[in-house]
């Protein structure tokens, strides 16, 4: 990739012209940002000057052009945004990693603010809260995908005896609600990397509210809520917050 530029106040001012206006984040409310991720040339460039030297050396190591931009314009759109809501240049935040493994806030720029990043084809989400862990996925609905096979596998006996049930024509959706409510959680929780899809349920049923149950620690299945995303037409998306968080506000950049 191209390098960034070498004067800092370039880079500042690249920042100011991509970044958008974000609202006041009061406590107890989720901000989720739905980002439209097809961009010009000219845009990728912009944005990749943005990103750290380890995120542009990254998005160099994917093999398809898609996923490379994909990569560039979702993480520099979390960097604009974070930077936003911590008043810093986006060049200037610092990430960590929490014991499992969940991106965090590091360095000077440490807060209560939380956030999580899902993406998928055009389609990036970004989750923020201030003080409560919140967890967020997307899933592009692929035509002819094998729901069945899949839900073997990533499905309680419970939730597949359900799923199987429903009408031939709900199944797809169903399948894929349950799906980004199970990822949302365990990015939430942190436990994406140490908990599989089949060892808790959710209720994925449409008209009701959206419960947990952890079959492992029950001390999970209160602690937690569901946020209805409403993506675009042809995504599935869901969003996971700690129990203080009642609110969720949806906005779109560009938008």
């Amino acid at each position: 990739p191209p390098s960034p530029p070498k004067d800092p106040a370039s880079l500042v001012s690249a920042a100011e012209r991509l970044s958008p206006h974000v609202p006041e984040l009061p406590p107890g409310t989720v901000h989720i940002w739905r980002l439209h991720l097809d961009r010009t040339p000219a845009d990728l460039i912009q944005r990749q000057q943005v990103l750290s030297l380890p995120e542009q050396q990254r998005a160099a190591r994917f093999l398809r052009d898609a996923d490379r931009w994909q990569y560039i314009v979702s993480h520099a759109a979390l960097r604009l945004l974070l930077g936003r809501y911590l008043n810093v240049p986006p060049q200037c935040v610092e990430f960590s990693a929490a014991e499992t493994g969940k991106p965090k806030l590091a360095g000077s720029h440490q807060s209560p603010l939380r956030f999580n990043l899902s993406h998928s084809g055009q389609l990036g989400l970004a989750a923020f809260a201030l003080g409560e862990e919140v967890g967020i996925d997307t899933e592009r609905l692929q035509p002819g995908f094998d729901a069945a096979t899949v839900a073997t596998r990533c499905l309680t006996p419970r939730e597949l005896a359900e799923w199987t049930q429903l009408p031939t024509d709900q199944k797809p959706a169903a399948f894929y609600r349950c799906w980004t409510h199970k990822e949302a959680w365990l990015k939430a929780t942190g436990m994406g990397l140490s908990k599989e899809l089949n060892q808790f349920e959710i209720n994925f049923c449409t008209g009701q509210p959206t419960t947990v149950v952890d079959m492992q620690d029950s001390r999970h299945s209160t602690r937690w809520t569901f946020h209805e995303v409403t993506a675009v037409s042809g995504y599935a998306a869901a969003c996971a917050t700690e129990s203080g968080i009642s609110e969720s506000i949806i906005l779109d950049w560009p938008g």
